[in-house]
């Protein structure tokens, strides 16, 4: 073989080298991109199947990069969405709550009901901020863009929205925004109806009083604007 064969034969096999570990880079690194996507794909698919209503939701994440700004965006976002759902469902079951139009709070709290009073537009404050967070939340619309000031690539960002909109996982999300809506609306009516009473016995503080865990009012007029307005209450809560 001449020395210009042997040059040209060098300068091919290197070719071919280059080729080679650049073929096996590109390999390597897409397997990888592979591998990130995919246990992405589990991490954010295990959120996105617990129960709003119940479960708890961290936000540590598990990958790495821009997968872990796409992991965190995602369990940040369901994380404020079930913590909102939450707590308008944890007020059903709030003592306090239950116990507003009870003889043990009309004895605790009469005959202003300044703390029954400020309870009531408490709750109903923090049932409206929840409420619109959950509305918002819902909204598939806010759902896709909330990736969008993250500052990632195109590739990233498709990569969020194909998962977060999923049919299945929309479909979730807006049962339990419905679902939520009923309890929403009638715990607001159960808390109008019920200051309705308290406004009644605060007005009237002097015609009414406590007898064997009984109200008794001066007049039966009076006792029939009671019976009026807790029958109401009970119309509500059925």
């Amino acid at each position: 073989m001449t020395k210009k064969n042997k040059i040209v034969l060098g300068i091919v096999l290197a070719l071919l080298i280059i080729v080679v570990a650049g073929i096996s880079i590109y390999i390597y690194f897409d397997y990888q991109r592979y591998n990130h996507e995919e246990e992405l794909k589990i991490e954010v698919n295990s959120v996105l199947a617990k129960d709003y209503t119940s479960d708890t939701f961290l936000v540590d994440t598990k990958t790495k990069g821009s997968y872990q700004v796409v992991e965190k965006t995602i369990k940040e976002y369901m994380q404020k969405y079930a913590n909102a759902v939450q707590s308008v469902l944890s007020v059903a079951h709030d003592e306090k709550f239950v116990q507003i139009l009870s003889i043990d709070n009309y004895k605790k709290d009469a005959k202003e009901f300044k703390n029954t009073k400020e309870y009531i537009e408490k709750t109903k404050q923090t049932l409206n901020d929840n409420y619109n967070i959950i509305n918002t939340y819902a909204n598939k619309e806010n759902i896709l863009k909330e990736i969008d000031n993250k500052k990632l690539s195109e590739y990233y960002t498709n990569l969020y929205k194909e998962i977060m909109s999923n049919d299945q996982f929309i479909k979730k999300i807006t049962q339990t925004k419905d679902m939520v809506d009923k309890n929403y609306q009638t715990m607001i009516k159960l808390l109008d109806s019920s200051q309705k009473v308290i406004d009644f016995l605060v007005k009237n503080n002097k015609k009414w009083e406590i007898k064997n865990n009984l109200v008794e009012f001066e007049n039966d007029s009076l006792l029939k604007d009671y019976n009026k307005l807790i029958n109401e209450v009970k119309s509500v809560a059925k």
